[in-house]
């Protein structure tokens, strides 16, 4: 027996290191882990900046190196720790705001005594030990499965965060605009102006311009990127014309070489230090606010990644990956992060499908850091700052400024909810400018505590039920009636009870996800026992309906008049205008039935008189047999809204519908109807009064114009008694009807 050559097995096994998949979109993968660096090189040197900012402009190198840091470790990490994914993880603008709000509150600026005299240095590896005790206890609250609980932290409070980072990251970058040597205070700011460079700020303010407009100059190059191009090459363009006094500095100096373990040196030296143990309750206090902020951005932003790249990972899973990341990266030296919506955007945009796009990522960008440090040190502050400043504007929460909107224009529906919403959004962002970040999270964490115990009382969804197992109330052909028993499972019918809330709606999103997962298209929610609604919920309500609709599905709204705040809420957010609203829950699964019909049958749903062949009522007939049945019919048509008969009537004819529909009804007082049923075309009504010879037992009623073929009482004396082959037929027919009507009523019932 001939031996195998053991060189291609060696290669093959080599090359099996790498997940299978991974081969597939070799090429995709590499070009989108490739522009998803270049759009977070830019973006993670700004961060670096935001983040390390506090310390002052000899940390400006050391800034950016943690923030490239950062993004080169966070997803090499997540990696490692089983991300299968093509989302990219990265530093991210609130996450980077919440790091320099720690270093100014806790290590820029510390307290008096032995802490007070360690170097800026060792405060740093200070901040980083912070940091990756906040990666810690994420790792911590997916271990434990909060993530859901997390998520329940509400809109404004989010939304207060948002803002004041937004603010807080512009004025960051209002020296550096101005070309000044050092932050101010605001009380300092106006006497600065004299010394102001207005040739910097107008190139700052030019870099902006082209950041904010990238995606219309370029469509190949990121708009940070774009940015930084033309700010840098305009910067030393003025420089060669003389005009170097005018302009701010560059970043100057950056360490060459990957991580040496500098950080992890000072990280330790800080831990061995006697204050650091009587600072270890203010850092457990800010590694927590972190946490908590950190995962809720995580989680949004994992949602909003999810919904372009269909590649769900559960909210505990995505927090034990990203706290993972988080608690490693700063031991490396980097600054923590999250999910990067606009680097997984670009990624994706350019092909990456696997994981390897982020493997890619994490390399090319260690590559650059290794390669380019002393280019990166020759990039003009004012040019990074622009970075920051789009940044910040981009950051600004676009709800709050509806709200304001909505106030000051007097559109607002519900004043009671939006001066809520604005309190909340106000303290939150008043007190993490101008308090402690960490008292602004335990502000947000108690709002979010006292709304859910207030609110929640039970689960919302009081009962569920798909459309084989309970069906509208509208009568159908027998095959239209074996479609839906096969086919109605895609049918979901939702009857909620309770406050439609921040928490309440979350669970409410994540059963309509699972049933769209499951094969759902339609989901019909009843309102009929709805007591409240916010606008956290309806928002969420409304980021279902987008992703129903991308998925080719449908959201239904049943009885959202029932409660009149309901449906102000409702129709103030928008929501009602993008989700098919109706009357009550018996039209709303009608209609979805029709359409799943139509989808199934279009031939059917196109129009047309029924055949009396497929009839369930001619079942057994042969073609001689319903000619002679057909010649004893009358052809009678309805306009819609007309009365075919009233209840309390007499009469004896069966109609049987060939083309539109009758509602059944029955009255209910003096001057009010209940609908009992509708017929379709295919189906027969009036048999009662055909058989007993009663007075009607109720009135029918067209809903559109109607057509039917009538049978009456002398036409069906003459078939028993000349046709007894027929009127056996019928009558066995007539009876199956009855009998799978009273069948459906008990499934009903049931």
């Amino acid at each position: 027996m001939r031996s195998r050559d053991p060189a291609p097995a060696a290669e093959a096994s080599r090359f099996s290191l790498f997940p299978a998949a991974w081969k597939a979109n070799l090429k995709g993968d590499l070009i989108g882990g490739l522009v998803a660096a270049v759009v977070s090189i830019p973006m993670s040197i700004g961060f670096g900046l935001l983040a390390f900012a506090p310390f002052g402009e000899q940390f400006l190198s050391i800034g950016i190196l943690t923030g490239l840091y950062g993004a080169i470790f966070i997803g090499l990490v997540a990696l490692l720790l089983g991300a299968r994914t093509v989302t990219i993880y990265a530093p991210r603008s609130l996450i980077a705001f919440m790091i320099g709000s720690i270093a100014m509150q806790g290590f820029a600026t510390p307290p008096a005594g032995p802490l007070g005299q360690l170097e800026p240095y060792y405060l740093a590896g200070a901040l980083l030990a912070t940091l990756s005790l906040g990666g810690l206890m994420m790792m911590i609250f997916g271990a434990a499965r909060l993530g859901a609980l997390v998520r329940f932290i509400p809109s404004p409070v989010m939304a207060g965060f948002q803002n004041a980072a937004a603010l807080l990251i512009l004025y960051s970058q209002v020296h550096i605009m101005l070309g000044l040597p050092r932050r101010l205070p605001p009380s300092a700011l106006l006497g600065a102006l004299a010394d102001a460079k207005l040739l910097n700020l107008v190139l700052g303010a030019a870099t902006v311009a082209v950041i904010w407009n990238g995606a219309r100059l370029s469509r190949r190059l990121p708009p940070a990127l774009l940015g930084l191009l033309f700010g840098s090459l305009a910067y030393y363009a003025l420089v060669a014309v003389g005009l170097e006094a005018r302009l701010g500095p560059t970043i100057g100096p950056i360490p060459e070489g990957g991580p040496d373990g500098h950080f992890f040196g000072a990280m330790m030296a800080f831990a061995f230090h006697p204050s650091a143990l009587d600072m270890l309750p203010t850092l457990l206090l800010f590694a927590f606010s972190f946490a908590v902020v950190a995962s809720l951005d995580t989680l949004i932003c994992s949602r909003i990644v999810e919904g372009m790249t269909g590649q769900r990972t559960a909210a505990n899973r995505v927090l034990r990956l990203v706290g993972g990341a988080n608690f490693i990266t700063p031991l490396l030296g980097g600054i923590c992060g999250g999910v990067s919506v606009a680097s997984t955007t670009a990624g994706y945009k350019a092909g990456a499908r696997t994981p390897l796009a982020l493997l890619v990522h994490g390399v090319v960008i260690l590559a650059a850091v290794i390669a380019l440090a002393p280019l990166l040190s020759r990039l003009p502050l004012v040019v990074v700052g622009a970075v920051l400043v789009v940044t910040g504007l981009q950051l600004v929460d676009r709800w709050s400024l509806q709200l304001v909107r909505k106030v000051v224009s007097h559109e607002t529906l519900d004043w009671r909810s939006t001066a809520l919403d604005l309190a909340v959004i106000l303290a939150v962002a008043v007190t993490a400018i101008a308090g402690d970040i960490a008292i602004a999270v335990l502000i947000g964490v108690g709002v979010a505590v006292a709304l859910f115990v207030l609110r929640m009382s039970r689960s919302i969804v009081r009962r569920e039920q798909h459309g084989d197992q309970v069906r509208s109330r509208r009568a159908r052909n027998g095959a239209e009636s074996a479609l839906l028993g096969t086919h109605g499972r895609q049918i979901l019918l939702l009857e909620l009870e309770g406050p439609v809330f921040f928490g309440s709606a979350e669970s409410l999103a994540e059963r309509i996800d699972a049933a769209l997962a499951s094969g759902v298209r339609y989901v019909v929610l009843d309102f009929r026992r709805v007591n409240d609604l916010d606008s956290t919920g309806a928002r969420i309500l409304l980021q279902a309906q987008e992703r129903l609709k991308a998925q080719g599905a449908h959201l239904l709204l049943a009885a959202v008049d029932a409660v009149p705040h309901v449906d102000v809420v409702l129709r103030g957010m928008g929501v009602v205008a993008v989700g098919a609203a109706f009357a009550d829950a018996d039209h709303a699964p009608a209609w979805a039935e029709n359409h799943l019909v139509g989808t199934l049958r279009p031939a059917e749903a196109a129009g047309g008189e029924y055949p009396l062949e497929r009839l369930g009522l001619l079942a057994g007939f042969s073609a001689g047999e319903r000619e002679q049945f057909r010649s004893l019919l009358k052809r009678c048509e309805y306009a819609a809204g007309d009365v075919v008969f009233r209840e309390g009537a007499a009469g004896d004819e069966l109609y049987i519908i060939v083309n539109g529909s009758a509602s059944v009804k029955l009255a209910v007082g003096a001057a009010r109807s209940q609908r009992l049923v509708t017929f379709t075309a295919g189906t027969a009504f009036g048999e009662m009064a055909l058989l007993d010879r009663a007075p009607r037992s109720a009135t029918v009623q067209a809903d559109e114009p109607l057509v039917c073929y009538v049978l009456d009482r002398p036409a069906y004396e003459r078939v028993e008694r000349e046709m007894p082959a027929i009127a056996i037929k019928l009558l066995t027919n007539l009876g199956a009807e009855l009998s799978a009507r009273l069948r459906q009523s008990n499934r009903m019932l049931r």
